[in-house]
């Protein structure tokens, strides 16, 4: 995994805000990164799993790498100026989340700072889309995929969240995207939308030969490319219904809940 380690502050609301007044909420400091909590989750699983990023020179890193490292992930961070990236999460009592995010030093890995001998032994480099979208980061995403594919190994992309698509530009991230090669993209139906302006993911096959649309409740459609004489494959796979009790990191918690072992609270 090569992306974003962050300090996720939780704000888990009772009931409704209260505009300009308080509302009573519970607070919990976690582990957060959409690379470094799918790494955790695949260690967790018996994954050898590792982790690239940067992350600032305070003490909330040096907590973070810890626990990252405590849950079986091979961590390969560089300490930049300025702060460690952090996130606020606003949950509300149905279980939906809002995002307010200070990418930090997050978006500060080089190209330069990547190591072949990180990535030597990777069968597969993933990446979340919050790697496409500021430099040096993006550079750094180019120059990982690059090495990847040239041992053999291949590159999978989730698309990560629809806003800062959106703002970064479809045409952009797409360029960015085809740059890296990916063998495998995953999205939800918003995300999708802002790259395609359609939901059914079937322009994305022009970026990889394989693409996952997440549908929530309703499941994932999974697409593949056509080759040759062979049709693409066009499949809806349904999903059991759970109760939503907080879709932060959404597939993180369903893993944690598959695991039986809870997200656990940071501490310095």
């Amino acid at each position: 995994m090569l992306g974003d380690l962050i300090l996720d502050v939780s704000a888990r609301l009772a009931r409704p805000l209260a505009p300009g007044s308080d509302a009573a909420a519970t607070i919990r400091f976690h582990q957060g990164g959409s690379a470094a909590n799918t790494a955790r989750q695949l260690a967790r699983l018996g994954v050898a799993t590792t982790f690239i990023g940067a992350v600032g020179r305070d003490a909330w890193a040096t907590a973070l790498v810890r626990a990252l490292r405590a849950d079986g992930v091979r961590v390969h961070v560089v300490r930049r100026p300025g702060g460690t990236a952090r996130l606020v999460a606003v949950v509300t009592a149905d279980g939906e989340r809002s995002f307010l995010t200070d990418r930090g030093a997050a978006d500060a890995l080089e190209a330069a700072a990547v190591r072949p001998s990180w990535l030597r032994a990777a069968a597969v480099l993933h990446l979340p889309a919050y790697a496409l979208l500021a430099r040096p980061l993006v550079d750094a995403a180019a120059r990982a995929a690059g090495l990847v594919h040239a041992a053999g190994g291949r590159v999978s992309v989730d698309l990560a969240s629809a806003a800062p698509l959106r703002e970064a530009g479809p045409r952009a991230v797409a360029e960015r995207l085809a740059g890296l090669a990916p063998d495998l993209l995953l999205g939800n139906l918003a995300e999708v939308a802002a790259m395609t302006g359609a939901t059914d993911g079937a322009a994305l096959l022009e970026l990889a030969p394989l693409v996952v649309v997440k549908a929530g409740p309703a499941g994932c459609r999974v697409l593949t490319r056509a080759t040759g004489s062979a049709p693409g494959l066009d499949l809806l796979v349904r999903a059991r219904p759970r109760e939503a009790t907080d879709t932060t990191g959404a597939g993180h918690r369903a893993a944690h809940a598959l695991l039986g072992r809870p997200r656990p609270e940071l501490r310095l």
